[in-house]
Formats: C-alpha cells, sequence, structure tokens
C-alpha cells in the first residue's frame, strides 16, 4: 500500500465545508511549538481543530473520561532535569472547538508535565520540581492534594485503574517509584540501573514496562511486588512503549544504535529535548511527509511478543528523527509515531507492521491520546 499524506490544513478546510460535525473519536496532538495542540478525527486522521496559543512549550496531554475536554500542561524550555523557563500552567481546552476555557496556575508546583486522567474524572499531574504528583478535581479545577515522588526528575507516570497506585518514571534519578495513592506516599524506589524513559502498564496490570535505552532493553517489572520479571532486547534504543489492547503484543519506538532517542526540536527550535536530559542537538532538515517518499532519520519500532518474550517485527527507516509519542488508536488498533524533528506522524498497521499512511502534523509534535467522544 502506497503511504498517504494529509496536509492539516487542506484537511481542516474540507472538513469546515462539510459542516464540521464533532467527531465520535479525537486524536491530540501537542506540539512545543505554539499554536501548542491540535485535535484529529480519530477514524479520518483529519484535522479537527487547533487550540490558541498555550505559552512556552505543552509536551502532553489527556482528555477527561467523556472526551469533552482536554488538559495540557505547560513545561518549558528545558530538557529534563536543565535549566529552563519553569512553567507553571494547565490548560482546560473544551474539545468542541479547541478553545481555552480555563487556566489553572500551579504556583511553586512548577513544570507541569505528564497527566493521567482516572475514569471518575480526577486529574493526575507531575510537577517535576516539587517532587511531586498533583491531584486535581475537574469539577472545581483546583489542586486538592500532592502525592511526592521522590524525585526532580519524575517525567512520566501510569496510574492504575482503581487509583490505588501510581507508578513513575524519575529519568534522572535512575529510578522509578511506586506510590500510594490512597495513603498518598512512596510504596517502593526502584534502582534501573540506567536512565529510564516512559512507563506502561499491561492491559491486565500485571506488568509495568520501562525503556533503558542505553542498555538495549525494555525491562517488565511486576505491579505487585515491583520486582524485575524479565527484559527484551531490541537492535536500538528504546524510548517509549505501549501495549495492544489485549495486551498479547508490545509496541516500542526509539533510535538506531548509537542515536539519540530525541533527535532535536523541531524546525521552531525549541531549546532543548525534554525527556533526553540532554540539550538537544541542532535537528535534520525536515522533510515533507510525500505519498511513498522516504523521510530517512534514526528512528525505530518494534513489535514485541510479549508471551514469546521477542521482537517479531521492526521497522528500521523513513520514521523520521525526534523520539515523540507512540499511542494505540482504539478505533482500529493501529500505531501512531510522532517524529519531532520531521514534524511528521507515522501511522503503522500492526499486523503487518508496516506503514500505511503519514500526517504532516504540527511544529515539533511530542505527545499524543487518543479517546471516544461521548
Amino acid at each position: 500500500m502506497g503511504l498517504i499524506s494529509l496536509g492539516p490544513a487542506a484537511a481542516l478546510e474540507a472538513r469546515q465545508q462539510q459542516g464540521g460535525t464533532m467527531p465520535r473519536y479525537l486524536l491530540m496532538v501537542v506540539a512545543k511549538q505554539q499554536p501548542g495542540m491540535a485535535l484529529y478525527d480519530a477514524e479520518t486522521d483529519e484535522l479537527h481543530c487547533r487550540s490558541e496559543a498555550l505559552g512556552i512549550a505543552p509536551h502532553e496531554g489527556a482528555f477527561s473520561p467523556d472526551g469533552r475536554m482536554a488538559y495540557v500542561p505547560v513545561y518549558g524550555s528545558s530538557a529534563v532535569g536543565a535549566p529552563g523557563t519553569d512553567e507553571h500552567e494547565i490548560h482546560f481546552i473544551r474539545t468542541s472547538d479547541c478553545q481555552t476555557v480555563y487556566t489553572l496556575d500551579t504556583g511553586d508546583y512548577k513544570r507541569p508535565h505528564h497527566v493521567q486522567v482516572a475514569d471518575d474524572g480526577t486529574i493526575y499531574v507531575t510537577a517535576e520540581l516539587k517532587e511531586s504528583i498533583l491531584i486535581i478535581d475537574p469539577e472545581s479545577r483546583q489542586i486538592t492534594g500532592t502525592i511526592p515522588t521522590g524525585s526532580n526528575t519524575t517525567h512520566m507516570i501510569a496510574l492504575t485503574k482503581d487509583q490505588s497506585k501510581i507508578v513513575t518514571s524519575n529519568v534522572g534519578a535512575r529510578t522509578m517509584s511506586i506510590l500510594d495513592v490512597p495513603g498518598r506516599r512512596i510504596e517502593k524506589t526502584i534502582d534501573t540501573g540506567v536512565s529510564n524513559q516512559r512507563v506502561a502498564l499491561s492491559p491486565d496490570e500485571r506488568w509495568f514496562v520501562t525503556n533503558l535505552g542505553q542498555e538495549r532493553r525494555v525491562a517488565f517489572y511486576r505491579l505487585a511486588d515491583g520486582e524485575l520479571d524479565f527484559s527484551v532486547e531490541v537492535d536500538g534504543s528504546p524510548f517509549v512503549a505501549q501495549f495492544s489492547a489485549d495486551g498479547r503484543y508490545l509496541y516500542v519506538m526509539g533510535s538506531m544504535p548509537g542515536g539519540r532517542g530525541r533527535g532535536g526540536a523541531g524546525r521552531g527550535g525549541a531549546a532543548a529535548a525534554p525527556g533526553s536530559g540532554r540539550a538537544a542537538q541542532a535537528p535534520p532538515p525536515a522533510a515533507p511527509a510525500a505519498a511513498g517518499g522516504g523521510v530517512g532519520g534514526n528512528m525505530r519500532a518494534w513489535k514485541i511478543d510479549v508471551q514469546a518474550r521477542k521482537v517479531v517485527a521492526s521497522i528500521t527507516e523513513n520514521l523520521g528523527s525526534g523520539a515523540g509519542a507512540l499511542v494505540v488508536n482504539p478505533v482500529n488498533g493501529r500505531v501512531y509515531i510522532s517524529a519531532m524533528a520531521h514534524d511528521l506522524i507515522s501511522i503503522i498497521d500492526p499486523d503487518t507492521w508496516t506503514v500505511v499512511k503519514t500526517i504532516a502534523a504540527e511544529d515539533n509534535p511530542d505527545g499524543m491520546a487518543f479517546t471516544a467522544v461521548r
């Protein structure tokens, strides 16, 4: 199948001419350059709307359970653990038209980054410099509590369905933490030996996984006791992973051996590559996502059979550079990965493990999320 490329402006204009109804499923793409966030129809991959300017370098976002609201923290100009602007805002954005309806100033809780939303709507957001996770009530839109993380580089989190535990990736500390949410305390700290990136829970919550790029392996830890169960080696530096809906496969994205997990800022030139712990290098020249054309880049993607504990498929070229996020579309099971340095989202068929479509995305696309709209 040849690649299909969608230009955001053309897609938005076409949708508006057709009447612009609210999609049933949405894809959020958070970009470090302005305006900062865009929503796409997850069934067609067409642009739905763009936000107004959100501030200096938002990275991640999440939806309310009904899909009617998006929450986007603003992080700041730096890499994790490096000096920067230390932003302190979280935007509440209406998904029907991408308009900000409220902005929460988190005050001294600076560098809000990763956000997770529970089934009851409770919002959990990392606040790195305060070594905390914020608990936010979606109705009052106020901070109602905090949970300590034990690290000022707690960059990403995973929340259990019952809100009893949060697992954190503490990048610079080379640790992970299991947090007792009701008790608002650290239950266990795990030494990963090297810097870890991202964290994902298996659908049955048996495992949480993180990516140990320096050792070229993906580590599976048991949630029950926080102990390492097994690891799977990959031919490169893994950066981010997500499970298939049935838990049979783990989809992983990273970079080639010796390559950086992040290939630098997009064409807008953000000051650093957040998540890498290092200042960004100048990105390679961005290439258009032309149908059937190669974009080059150092990113790779792997498909791991969890039961077999091995890589069963890989993509080693034309995914771009500047590893951002990996998410799974609930509509069709396809895997979406963002390449910040190429302003590109590649869409992978999970069965053939080939790129079947690309989206010319926002400037410096990083975090992504899907939701159904109810």
